[in-house]
């Protein structure tokens, strides 16, 4: 029995470039089959008629270090949209990255990238001169 079946969505297929309505079957966190209907039954089955069904999108411009004045908890905003992947792009900066690596280290399904030509990051400046 597999574990999971989305039923009746409109299955984005980037390879063959078309969108056609059908079924998704997952086994052990992966996928194991993809036409358009399955006829066995799941643990947890989806009604997905009139969603669309993607592969994780990936977001280039995300600010998701929650510990930044405008970052945001990545996991909280990125499932709702289909990201699976993201790119911090200002939230962190090579003089706090130990830190955010290791908040990164505690979320559990959004794979992370960051791209950062700040010191710091958005979080913190010196009164004084303007240094993290």
């Amino acid at each position: 029995m597999e574990d999971i079946i989305i039923r009746n969505g409109l299955i984005v297929d980037v390879e063959n470039e078309k969108i056609a309505k059908g079924d998704i079957s997952v086994k052990d966190g992966k996928i194991v089959k993809v036409c358009s209907y399955i006829e066995e039954h799941a643990t947890s089955e989806i009604d997905a008629d009139g969603c669309y069904v993607t592969p994780g999108l990936i977001d280039h411009h995300t600010h998701i270090y929650p510990l930044a004045a405008i970052g945001t908890a990545g996991e909280a905003v990125c499932f709702g949209s289909g990201v699976t992947t993201a790119v911090d792009a200002g939230s962190t900066g090579c003089d706090n990255y130990e830190q955010y690596r290791g908040w990164i280290g505690m979320e559990k399904v959004i794979n992370y990238a960051v791209y950062q030509c700040l010191q710091c990051g958005f979080i913190y400046t010196s009164k004084a001169d303007g240094r993290c």
